[in-house]
């Protein structure tokens, strides 16, 4: 029987094999995501998932410091929305404890300063101040939970390391 899987939960294509992911069960309903039309490269990143101690404060740091919206899956997941077409690129799962060390996530800005601000308004941590590299500008920080994230600019702002 050949099945097509049309679904509505935060979990990445390239691991979906059913209705059971990690011992959970997830139901499958129509509109947000549709394999047979949703362009996956092959291995390319398309999904990323930050855990979290409070996702309620999770999101509404993201929310204040990127303008993030969410798909709610329950008490313990939601999806992060894409900002200019359907679907997710990444999810925020709530997780007991907060393992640090890991790959770097790394987020594109118009305007690098301004991400800046709003990232410390909305209550993260600058782990390390704007700098630059070759191709542009970037700074890092740990968010209400402590993961670390970077943010970068293709403009070198003028007050900074050349």
């Amino acid at each position: 029987m050949n099945t097509t899987w049309i679904l509505n939960t935060a979990i990445p294509a390239f691991v979906l094999y059913g209705e059971y992911f990690a011992g959970r069960q997830f139901w499958i309903n129509p509109g947000v995501y549709d394999l047979t039309t949703n362009t996956n490269v092959h291995h390319e990143i398309n999904y990323i998932e930050i855990s979290a101690l409070d996702l309620e404060q999770a999101k509404q740091f993201y929310s204040a410091a990127f303008g993030w919206r969410f798909n709610e899956y329950g008490p313990d997941y939601v999806g992060i929305c894409k900002q200019q077409s359907d679907g997710e690129y990444g999810g925020i799962c709530r997780e007991e404890k907060i393992v640090t060390g890991g790959p770097l996530v790394i987020l594109f800005s118009r305007d690098l300063e301004s991400s800046l601000t709003s990232v410390t308004s909305a209550g993260g941590k600058i782990t390390k101040e704007i700098f630059s590299f070759p191709g542009g500008s970037r700074f890092h920080f740990c968010d209400p939970s402590g993961n670390e994230l970077a943010v970068w600019s293709t403009a070198t702002p003028s007050n900074h390391d050349q």
